[in-house]
């Protein structure tokens, strides 16, 4: 069975930090604003969900926080989707040959961090976890084991980590909305610095999963209708578009992809539709990230099985709507034969 190597810290791991012009404090209204769009944008990416806010005083933007995550990890049955408060009390479930572990959530959100009305207005967004990183360090583990080396935690954070990048890109656009800048810093163990950036904690080469949430916002955010201008969005490189019935190709089609169309309605952007390759993906990993589909009756005996899936940004104009086909009646490693991700007006 798979260990969870994955550790609670004493001290943050990774921290970004919002930093606004001192103007903002005669402005208080746009910070509380802006508060109330980043919890919002957690728990729609279910970073974090909010079970309760105590606000301290009148310039308290989040106050005294307790929330929960939805995270993925190694349970008895398999991988696990768990919401949880305390990370630390579940890996010493999960790890019965612990006897400690520091008791933190996923995430933490503080602001103002000063109450210095002569200077920034400062929000801090911290982990004390390495459970979002792909390569962890065996904090809880005898380093006689693994000499020191990167153990590999890849499988749970390719589930959950994009969407806590998902969030930390909200925030950012939120920050910058205001005329904010954004930064990080690394914590209690520099060899985590190579791992995060500003945009949030690096995966490697972006897995098609990853790609589908980035598109997925793409498709919220880009306020174009025109098909080739919202394609053009999508990050690819060397990316071709050809024409076809209906809209275009993208060729060569992402890792992961047999095809890759972008179909136009009356020339407006309707949806991309994508063929897949083998099992790159199964309904177990998009019901990590997107929240657990929704099916619908089959209309022919040999049609596929579908789920459909909603995923909406705050204060975007659209929502996105994404469709997945089975061939059987899927299970979470069942593979995903077929994906639809379409606009819709909010």
């Amino acid at each position: 069975m798979a260990t969870n190597r994955w550790g609670t810290f004493k001290g943050n791991v990774a921290s970004w930090y919002a930093e606004f012009p001192p103007a903002c404090w005669w402005n208080w209204s746009d910070m509380e604003a802006f508060a109330d769009t980043v919890i919002e944008l957690a728990g729609h990416t279910e970073v974090f969900r909010v079970d309760r806010r105590k606000l301290m005083s009148g310039v308290d933007l989040f106050g005294h926080l307790t929330v929960s995550a939805r995270v993925s990890v190694f349970g008895a049955a398999g991988i696990e989707q768990r919401w949880t408060q305390d990370l630390g009390g579940e890996l010493l479930e999960l790890r019965p040959d612990l006897q400690h572990a520091p008791r933190v959530p996923a995430v933490s959100i503080d602001g103002p961090i000063s109450h210095d009305r002569t200077g920034p207005v400062y929000i801090s967004i911290t982990t004390a976890t390495d459970l979002w990183f792909p390569r962890v360090v065996g904090i809880h583990d005898d380093p006689a084991e693994h000499r020191h080396q990167w153990l590999d935690n890849s499988v749970l954070a390719r589930r959950h980590t994009p969407r806590f990048n998902a969030f930390l890109a909200g925030a950012r656009d939120a920050v910058a909305a205001l005329g904010g800048g954004w930064s990080c810093d690394v914590g209690v163990n520099v060899r985590y610095a190579d791992w995060f950036d500003v945009a949030g904690v690096r995966l490697g080469q972006p897995g098609l999963l990853e790609l589908l949430v980035r598109w997925s916002g793409r498709i919220c955010t880009v306020r174009s209708t025109n098909a080739e201008a919202v394609a053009g969005e999508l990050d690819l490189v060397e990316m071709r578009l050809v024409p076809r019935f209906g809209g275009f190709c993208i060729e060569p089609p992402p890792a992961g992809l047999r095809e890759m169309r972008v179909i136009q309605r009356e020339g407006r952007f309707a949806r991309l539709d994508m063929q897949l390759n083998g099992s790159a993906l199964t309904r177990g990993d998009l019901d990590a990230v997107f929240g657990v589909g929704v099916g619908a009756p089959r209309v022919h005996f040999d049609s596929f099985h579908t789920l459909t899936y909603r995923w909406n940004q705050p204060s975007a104009l659209y929502g996105c709507e994404i469709t997945a086909e089975f061939e059987g009646d899927p299970t979470a490693d069942t593979p995903v034969t077929g994906l639809s991700m379409h606009r819709r007006d909010r």
